[in-house]
């Protein structure tokens, strides 16, 4: 991405899985499980940036040791 350019807010399944460093299967499961929310226009998924980083919140491990 150019260094000018601010990121989208709305991002593809493969977006969304190089933002999270995870697989894009992973990304269909968590939408399987409804742990991520999404958009759905007919065929056109999108991921709404700021929604899927609340919801990732709940995977946050804290106080290991």
């Amino acid at each position: 991405m150019p260094e000018d350019a601010t990121p989208s807010r709305w991002l593809t399944k493969a977006d969304l899985a190089q933002h999270y460093s995870i697989s894009i299967r992973t990304v269909t499961n968590y939408m399987r499980r409804r742990a991520v929310p999404y958009v759905r226009v007919g065929r056109v998924v999108r991921f709404d940036r700021h929604a899927c980083d609340q919801a990732m919140k709940k995977f946050e491990v804290v106080g290991v040791g």
